[in-house]
């Protein structure tokens, strides 16, 4: 296909699958994700899995607000730039990609800036009946964290099963 199918906005690029896209939001790359025509010397299914594998990433990004998302299928990997409002939401994003892809996904490559340098440790105070667990699984996803937020709270915490309301906590 010498040149892309026209889809508005939503991504120009010299070859649907082998360009660079620029999408204006997560949306766009959403809704282009599904649409795209497939004229790539990769498989179908190749593809569509890697897009598919890695939709909560996309997802996360635009509930976060990402902007000057790019994407770009190449050699069997997905190329994902963006721009989000801080280091926390970064961090945010790059958890989302190791839940899915583990530490280092051989699949996946993100370039991922952030708008301001505000610090990436955020206060949590505790209340009436929280554990370590649940606020682990209020800002990570995983319950299972929960040691994360205790290690960098041993300064005022001597067991991860005692913290009491009114306890400010930072979540790393």
């Amino acid at each position: 296909m010498d040149k892309p199918a026209d889809y508005g906005s939503a991504f120009r690029g010299s070859n649907p699958l082998g360009g660079t896209f620029h999408f204006n939001n997560f949306f766009t790359l959403l809704i282009g994700i599904f649409f795209i025509p497939y004229t790539n010397k990769n498989s179908k299914e190749e593809i569509m899995s890697l897009q598919e594998k890695y939709l909560p990433v996309m997802a996360l990004g635009q509930e976060l607000g990402a902007k000057d998302v790019r994407v770009e299928e190449k050699d069997g990997k997905l190329y994902v730039s963006a721009t989000v409002k801080s280091p926390t939401e970064k961090n945010k994003l790059w958890d989302k990609i190791k839940e899915i892809g583990g530490n280092e996904p051989a699949d996946f490559r993100a370039d991922i800036k952030t708008e301001t340098n505000e610090p990436t440790e955020r206060k949590y105070t505790v209340k009436s009946g929280d554990t370590l667990s649940a606020i682990s699984k209020e800002f990570y996803g995983d319950p299972n964290q929960y040691m994360k937020i205790f290690d960098a709270n041993k300064n005022i915490l001597s067991d991860p099963d005692k913290i009491q309301p009114g306890q400010e906590l930072v979540i790393p």
